[in-house]
This record gives C-alpha cells, structure tokens and sequence, in this order.
C-alpha cells in the first residue's frame, strides 16, 4: 500500500468519525427538542442511517480501488506479455538463419522457428502480418523461381533443340523440410486476403515443385511466375489467386476452388482438375494439353487461345465460357455443358461432343472437321462459316441454328432436326454424306426430295 493510499485512508476514517458524532447534532440544531432523552435517540437514529450510507461509500470506494489495481495488474501482464512475444519473436527470426560450421542449413533449428513464428502470428494481431511477410519472404529467398524447365529468372536461356529434356526432369522428388514447414504454415491459417487481411501473400517468383498443399488456404495470393510442377493442390483455396504464368504440369488440383483466379499464360499440362471450380477464372492463353478436367466448372471462364488439345472435359460446366480462337484438338466434351460459349474461330477437329449441349453457342467460323456431336444439342447455335466436314452429326438438335455459309461436306446427319435453320440452300446440304431420317420442312423438304431423293435413303 503506497504513502498516498494511506494518507486517502486516514482521511476518510477522520472524515466518517467526524461525521458521526457532529453530523446528527447539526441536523438536529435548530429542531427545537427538549427532552434529552429524546434528542439523544434521533441522533442515534440518524448516527444509523448514516454509518449506512456512509459504509455504501466505503464499500463504492474499496470496489473502485480493485478494479483499479486488477486493471493495473492486467496492464502490467500484458506489458510482460508484450514483452515475451517480442523476446520469442527475434529468437525465431535468428533461427530462420541457422546453419552448421560447414555452411549447411540447421533445418531443425529453422523448422522449429518457423512453427514459433506461427503460435506467435495466433497470440498477436500485432505480429501476424510481419510474421506472414517474414514467411513468405523466406520462401522467396531459399527457394527463388528457376524459369520454364529450369532456367533463371534473370536469363531465360535459349536451349539448343538436341540438348532439351524432359520438363518435368529437374523437379525435385524431395520438398526442403523448411519450405513444407513455412506452406504448412501460411495453407492453414484461419484469414485470407480480404478477409482479415489487408494485402496479398507474396510466393511470386518461387520454386515449389512438389510441395504438399492439400485443402491449404491460399486465397488472393500472389503466385505470379511460381513453379508448382507435380504439386498436391487437391481442395486447395485458391480463389482471386494470381499465377499468371506460372507452371502447375502434373498438379494435383482436384476439387480445388480457383473462381475468379488469373491463370493467363500459365502451364497446366497434363494437370488433374477434377471437379475444380474455375468459375470466371482468366485461363487466356494457358497451355492445357493433357490435362484431366472432367466435371470442372468453367462457367463465365475466358479461356480464349487456350490450348485444349487432347483435353478431358466430359461433362464440364462452360456455360458462357469464352473460347475464341481456342484450341480444342481431339478434346473430350462429351456430356459438357456449352450452353451460350463463345466459340468462334475455336479448333475442334476430331472433338468429343456427344450429347453436349450447345444451345445458342457461337461457333462462326469454327472448325468442325471430323467432329462427334452425335445426339448434341445446338439448338439456336451460331454457326456460319462453320466448317463441319466429315462431322457426326446423327440425332443431333440443330433446330433455329445459322448454317450460312457452313461447309456441310460429307457430314453425317442421319435423324437430325434441321427445322427451321437459317441459311440452309439445297445445294449446301446435298454435300452431306446423307440426310436418311433428317427432319426438315416447307420447301426445303420437297426440294431435296426432287432433287437429292437418294441422300434421304438409308446408308
């Protein structure tokens, strides 16, 4: 108890004393009462009534000095507090750089700093985000982005045709135990960009082949030219991430959700993106050969010049996706919804598109040669100039669709409903290789009876 506590204490009790005998006497000064008997019971009465009142006062001040030394006391715990995490915080900094007499890494000692520098991001929103900016930039010193197949970031090499390899020949089959630890770290923390917190994570420019990041929270983050070739991505968070140009060649991206990512130019050859979410997702320009993207969703997605080739797109979702000028070789869409996609001047020779639904999809001027779109739906398509040689076409809806112009050459069409299509002439459609069981009607019709009668006979 301090001096000035004690003088307030010995004030007060003069103060009560002083108060109890001169108090009751002064109230009852001018009263008027006689009898002393009398009189001495009203100022006992009222010594009563303000012993009361004056030990409610005592008891009010006594309260208001606990909770001031509680809040006190809390002040200095939190100061204390204050104190160890900055104590903690610059010993898992200087463990980060730990290494052995011979210059390799302490990978314990930096391990064990990076975790400490997580439970120190939990406890203190003061440190979270130098902790995430520490992290990140960590990564990005001891594991820097190497360029396509294994080039520098600051010289992209010219390498001579009979000394190429493999792309995939130089990742590494091992994570560094510090770069897991620190992706381990940053993929499960509870806030994201815009949810908590303020700016992106910044892993541009990085080589994480093979890292294991499954259902890992990298949501808004920086990714732009980052290596993340054979990695476990699988039901990542990887919404409004930036990775243009980076490299995800045999990445596992199955169930991840990438809506609203920038992926343009990136590489995702041979990929598996089953069942991903890449709604509205920018995909201009990526390389996608080989990749696995059954039951995707691509809707509103810009995928334009994106290369498709030998794709598995079964029963993938790109309704109002934007495939101009894309790619799509030999690519599997069977099942795919296309309903309104954009894709003129698109390459889909030797396409799957059985049972695809095409409704007023634009296809001007896209290639059909060779094309499977047996019992598909293009009902109100656009597909002048079109090129659909050599097309199956059995089955398929082709009601109100714009054929001006499109070249119908050999196409098969048996049992199709060409009712009432746009610029159709006779002329164009005698070049298919039959029209057995086509539903047509008007003049059309009767005009292919007179004058293709053999084209609606049964091949």
């Amino acid at each position: 108890m301090g001096k000035r506590t004690l003088l307030i204490f010995a004030f007060a009790v003069i103060f009560f004393g002083f108060s109890l005998v001169y108090l009751p006497k002064w109230q009852l000064h001018d009263v008027g009462i006689e009898d002393a008997k009398e009189r001495i019971t009203l100022e006992n009465e009222l010594r009563g009534s303000l012993t009361h009142i004056l030990g409610w006062v005592l008891v009010g001040l006594g309260l208001y000095y606990v909770i001031r030394r509680v809040a006190a006391a809390e002040k200095a715990g939190e100061i204390a507090k204050q104190g160890q995490i900055t104590e903690r915080f610059t010993r898992a900094i200087s463990q980060l750089g730990a290494i052995r007499a011979n210059g390799q890494k302490r990978l314990e000692i930096r391990v064990g700093g990076i975790y400490g520098l997580e439970g120190i991001a939990r406890e203190s929103r003061e440190y979270y985000w130098p902790v995430m900016e520490i992290l990140t930039a960590y990564v990005r010193e001891n594991a820097p982005w190497r360029g396509p197949a294994g080039e520098t970031k600051e010289k992209l090499k010219v390498v001579p045709e009979q000394t190429k390899t493999d792309p995939l020949s130089d990742v590494s089959p091992r994570v560094p135990p510090d770069i897991q630890a620190v992706l381990t770290v940053l993929g499960r923390r509870a806030l994201s960009y815009r949810n908590g917190e303020e700016d992106r994570l910044n892993l541009a420019h990085t080589h994480l082949c093979g890292v294991s990041l499954g259902n890992a929270n990298l949501e808004g983050a920086l990714l732009y030219r980052s290596d993340f070739r054979k990695a476990i991505l699988t039901k990542s968070k990887l919404a409004n991430a930036l990775a243009d140009e980076s490299q995800f060649q045999e990445t596992n991206l199955n169930y991840a959700n990438l809506q609203r990512g920038s992926l343009k130019r990136a590489n995702l050859q041979r990929a598996s993106l089953m069942g991903a979410n890449l709604q509205y997702a920018r995909l201009s320009g990526t390389a996608l050969q080989g990749a696995d993207l059954r039951g995707i969703d691509l809707r509103g997605a810009d995928l334009e010049e994106a290369n498709l080739e030998g794709t598995n797109l079964q029963k993938a979702k790109l309704k109002g996706a934007i495939l101009r000028g894309a790619n799509l070789l030999g690519a599997n869409l069977e099942g795919a919804d296309l309903e309104g996609a954009d894709l003129r001047v698109a390459d889909l020779r030797e396409a799957r598109l059985l049972e695809a639904s095409l409704w007023k999809a634009l296809l001007q001027g896209a290639n059909l040669l060779g094309a499977s779109l047996e019992g598909a739906n293009l009902k109100g398509a656009d597909l002048r100039v079109a090129d659909l040689r050599e097309a199956y076409l059995q089955q398929a809806n082709l009601e109100k669709v714009n054929l001006e112009r499109a070249n119908l050459q050999n196409a098969h069409l048996e049992g199709a409903n060409l009712k009432k299509a746009k610029g159709v002439p006779a002329a164009q459609l005698s070049k298919a290789e039959t029209l057995y069981a086509v539903k047509l009607e008007g003049q059309l019709k009767k005009k292919i009876r007179e004058e293709y009668p053999h084209l609606l006979e049964k091949l």
